[in-house]
């Protein structure tokens, strides 16, 4: 118990410290303001993919869904045409994601509308939710090029 509690206080000291880091600066700041604009991605989620995706903004949509694994690739040879499946991504990048889609999936909105018509459509739930994933990604990369863009033109 009194582990658990001493435990506890260290992970609040280093969400802390992060916070604090992240507002320190400015382009750091801006990356995690666009990324917790969306519907459930929040501080942890964003600290996540700011720290194992840092190029997310320098690159397309395409790019970066490829980047992250969730890029469906085909599975072909010849007259054979195979399931398309998402491959390998960086450690612990596919399961932050995933849990801000389990929480973007259950509150109203456009991710919410379009995981029930994927699901409405006969396709499986995680299936859906890859989809949904993959859409956040698209959406986050597009919001920070455009961001990126705005601020450099700015600047000029």
């Amino acid at each position: 118990e009194a582990r658990l509690e001493h435990l506890n206080g260290e992970l609040k000291e280093v969400e802390r410290t992060i916070k604090a880091l992240v507002k320190a600066e400015e382009p750091l700041a801006a990356k995690a303001e666009v990324l917790e604009s969306m519907v459930g991605i929040g501080e942890v989620s964003a600290w996540a993919l700011m720290a194992k995706v840092p190029e997310l903004g320098s690159m397309t949509p395409k790019q970066c869904a490829k980047l992250v694994g969730l890029a469906p690739l085909c599975n072909q040879s010849g007259q054979s045409d195979g399931v398309r499946r998402t491959q390998k991504s960086r450690l612990g990048v596919k399961s932050a994601l995933w849990m801000a889609t389990l929480s973007a999936t259950r509150k109203e909105g456009p991710l919410k509308e379009f995981y029930d018509e994927l699901v409405g459509r006969g396709k499986h739930k995680s299936v859906a939710r890859v989809a949904v994933m993959r859409r956040m990604i698209w959406y986050r990369c597009l919001k920070m090029l455009g961001a990126m863009c705005h601020q450099i033109w700015r600047t000029r």
